[in-house]
């Protein structure tokens, strides 16, 4: 029989590593960061950090944003229910950060 402490030590582990990996992708520079992420989560960041990466105003402009402006802009995206939707965001966002929106 396993020892109770030892499962709960090792749930809490789960949480601690399941929270430093969100916190990692909602709170790191999107762009240049490396952070596992769900597949899902991972697409919408990916289709946001290259769509900034191609306007170099809207690149330098994220690179100066603060971590609560960043998380804001990737959960938009990633609240996102359709890819439509998803991509009208990010163009609104490309947008505002190169000053055309």
């Amino acid at each position: 029989m396993k020892n109770p402490d030892s499962t709960n030590q090792t749930r809490e582990e789960l949480q601690r590593k399941v929270l430093a990996q969100r916190r990692g992708f909602l709170k790191g520079a999107l762009l240049g960061t490396a952070y596992v992420a769900p597949v899902a989560l991972s697409f919408a960041a990916a289709d946001l950090a290259r769509a900034i990466e191609r306007d170099a105003d809207a690149a330098a402009a994220w690179q100066e944003l603060r971590p609560s402006a960043k998380r804001e802009h990737v959960k938009a995206v990633v609240d996102a229910k359709k890819p439509e939707t998803r991509e009208r965001r990010i163009q609104k966002i490309v947008a505002a950060l190169s000053g055309r929106g």
